[in-house]
């Protein structure tokens, strides 16, 4: 330890070298509700002091900042940058920079799905391994499909927070620091300490400490309305719309402020979709119904519509302030007194510091501490929402991905003709039927009880999109080959027949369960070889409801291998609606076969 100490300087830094290692001679930085703060750190240390790099970085530091009663404030934070710099004949210069402890989260990415958990659920798991109090108390409802995608987890986080209204502040503490999760708009806790300020306006001189000094009130039009619709392919006849009004006015001091003046009501912000319905499904991950989900849409839709709302207006009044009041802490209020027309209480919104305390660490000197910051603020009466500024990652493009289901079965699909698949980057994924939500099929034509069906297999791959980019809502577009799953009439067949044969095309299905078997509609384009091939593998039904024409121009054969009925309202011998134009008809006998001819022919 040297002769240089931070013994009684009114501000000091601990760090894990041990106490007067490094010395602080000021700091700077922002601390916003919703927002990770950053502070920087000037220090000194003895030329004679060895400084390790590792053996600050990544770790927690503590400022500690002396108030007016003789007890301390404190910033705790994570180091994450360090740097040397030049040096006298006594000191070298270092500088820190100091996060918060979820900081590291921004440097984990992931991509993977969450099923059926609410939000708060799905936050606690991202969070997990940090230090967070949870003070949520609203209802949520599970989503059925939230998916993180190529994205970091904090700023997963802190999306859905946004979504939902939760903002996020810092509790700091000697040697720690604790990030508080809330969900009340309109409930804050109160500064801790003295938590009611004087407002007074000084030129000049020197101020008293705990004053705010500056104070500048501004209100600007807000939109007057939130309107959201949205779609449910369940209810497809249904908007889903749901819309909130903007609060007529707000108590800021002594004074009451109209938010609905001239011009609000005809400004509306109105988005598609709401992104409500998508969290609900009216069947379940087995295939069952519950159609209870899709009645939860109703209230949701409210639910969200009033959070964007509160958004657009929490920016309506906004006060900045100037102060020296050391322990000012963005998500608490405070009381404001002595103001003109604005004593009341406000929460603190964001607090920009700026503290120097000098060179002066021989024993027995002391150096004057410099201290102011700005801060801004809204009414306490003020709904509080953070806005949403933590962009949803947008796939570009399609993907293909593999179709699963329950282990033994081959087809896995509910009364939709949805099916489940396995993502390539899902490294949580375990193939099965919870690998993702039920994900619709597009179809050749798709109508009422009538269009084309064809559903992917188990084991299938599938080219998924997604709706608007949004990795939450993915629609099976179509199906491809691969190594595994080949073309039938392309490479080397089971039966040898076919080999790379690309003229030839058509549609072949696969008998289940086991595959022995298949249906076929074939054609083959091959010069002189032309060819329409259909085969049934057990029965084949022809309806025709009017008249039936063939017309053969060479000769027909018809094999039966086993007895052959026709059946006509009319005889059969006289029945018109069948006409034969070929010069030769040939039957092989393979059971008992009555002809009649009549006029000879």
């Amino acid at each position: 330890m040297g002769e240089y100490k931070h013994q009684d300087r009114k501000l000091r830094v601990n760090t894990p070298l041990g106490p007067d290692e490094l010395l602080l001679t000021g700091f700077w930085g922002t601390e916003e509700i919703s927002t990770l703060f950053g502070y920087r750190l000037e220090m000194l240390a003895e030329n004679k002091t060895k400084v390790a790099f590792d053996a600050i970085l990544g770790q927690k530091v503590t400022v500690c900042l002396a108030l007016e009663d003789g007890s301390e404030t404190y910033l705790n934070g994570l180091c994450v940058r360090f740097a040397q710099g030049g040096r006298n004949e006594i000191f070298t210069e270092y500088e820190a920079e100091l996060v918060p402890d979820v900081w590291r989260l921004t440097r984990r990415t992931e991509s993977r799905i969450f099923q059926r958990m609410t939000v708060p659920e799905i936050l606690k798991k991202v969070f997990a391994g940090y230090t967070v109090d949870w003070r949520i108390t609203g209802k949520y409802e599970p989503r059925d499909y939230c998916v993180q995608y190529r994205e970091t987890d904090f700023n997963f986080g802190a999306r859905l927070m946004e979504e939902e209204g939760i903002y996020f502040y810092f509790r700091h503490s000697d040697g720690d620091h604790e990030m508080v999760a809330s969900d009340d708009s309109m409930d804050h806790p109160d500064l801790a300490g003295e938590n009611k300020f004087i407002y007074e306006e000084v030129e000049g001189g020197v101020r008293d400490e705990n004053r705010i000094w500056a104070w500048m009130k501004r209100q600007e039009i807000r939109p007057g309305k939130s309107l959201l619709w949205d779609r449910c392919f369940e209810l497809p006849h249904k908007h889903l719309e749901a819309e909130a009004l903007i609060m007529a006015s707000v108590p800021v001091g002594k004074e009451t402020h109209k938010l609905k003046v001239k011009g609000v009501d005809e400004m509306e912000v109105y988005d598609f979709p709401g992104e409500y319905a998508q969290r609900f499904d009216g069947v379940n991950k087995g295939g069952g119904e519950q159609a209870a989900e899709l009645e939860k849409i109703f209230h949701d839709n409210e639910r969200t519509v009033g959070i964007r709302m509160d958004e657009e207006t929490t920016s309506a009044v906004v006060i900045r302030a100037r102060s020296n009041v050391k322990h000012l802490v963005p998500g608490y209020q405070f009381t404001l007194q002595r103001h003109f027309n604005a004593d009341g209480e406000y929460l603190l919104t964001s607090v920009k510091h700026a503290a120097t305390c000098g060179a002066g660490y021989r024993s027995g000197e002391e150096e004057a501490l410099t201290y102011e910051n700005e801060a801004t603020c809204i009414p306490a009466a003020m709904p509080y929402r953070p806005r949403r500024t933590t962009p949803k990652p947008v796939v570009q493009g399609s993907q293909s991905a593999i179709v699963v289901g329950p282990k033994g079965e081959e087809i896995h699909t509910d009364k939709y003709g949805r099916v489940k698949v396995q993502f390539h980057w899902d490294r949580e994924g375990k193939n099965d039927e919870d690998s993702s939500c039920w994900l619709r099929v597009g179809q050749l034509a798709a109508g009422r009880r009538w269009g084309a069906s064809y559903w992917p297999r188990i084991g299938q791959e599938v080219i998924v999109d997604f709706f608007e980019g949004d990795p939450d809502q993915p629609i099976i577009v179509g199906t491809v080959y691969n190594a595994e799953q080949m073309p039938p009439y392309l490479g080397q067949g089971p039966d040898g027949k076919h080999k790379n044969d690309n003229k030839v095309s058509g549609f072949k299905s696969n008998t289940t369960k086991g595959g022995q078997g298949f249906n076929e509609l074939r054609f083959d384009d091959t010069k002189d070889r032309e060819q329409v091939f259909l085969h049934a593998e057990k029965n084949m039904d022809t309806r025709v409801k009017s008249s039936s024409m063939e017309s053969v121009g060479s000769a027909k054969h018809v094999t039966v291998g086993g007895k052959r009925t026709a059946r006509s309202p009319a005889s059969i011998a006289n029945a018109r609606s069948r006409t034969s134009t070929s010069r030769s008809t040939t039957c092989s006998r393979c059971g008992p076969v009555t002809l009649s001819f009549s006029r000879g022919r």
